[in-house]
């Protein structure tokens, strides 16, 4: 995938296309701040196996891993074999805003 125009190409298939869930750890910044990373609810980061094929994906908009584009590449990164995270910054996604702005 060429992302080299800043966006996540147009989503194949219908809005069943995006239906994923995720599972969430808030990593704590020596600031105070914290990020979160999601990944697909039926995946197991401890048992997961060639983690050489993990995308992190870094969304820039304030829905994060929620946005509907996110989660179409998410779904299509899963059906080509890749682990797909997701780091929401601060206060996006559902990320806790711990730190003032």
């Amino acid at each position: 995938v060429n992302l080299s125009r800043g966006r996540i190409p147009a989503a194949r298939g219908g809005d069943g296309a995006c239906d994923v869930s995720y599972q969430r750890i808030c990593v704590a910044l020596e600031d105070g701040g914290v990020i979160a990373l999601d990944w697909p609810d039926n995946l197991d980061l401890e048992k997961e196996h060639g983690l050489d094929s993990t995308v992190l994906v870094v969304p820039g908009t304030p829905e994060g891993s929620m946005e509907r584009s996110i989660k179409v590449f998410v779904v299509d990164a899963l059906k080509n074999g890749y682990f797909p995270i997701v780091m929401n910054p601060r206060g996006c996604g559902g990320s806790p805003l711990t730190t003032p702005r």
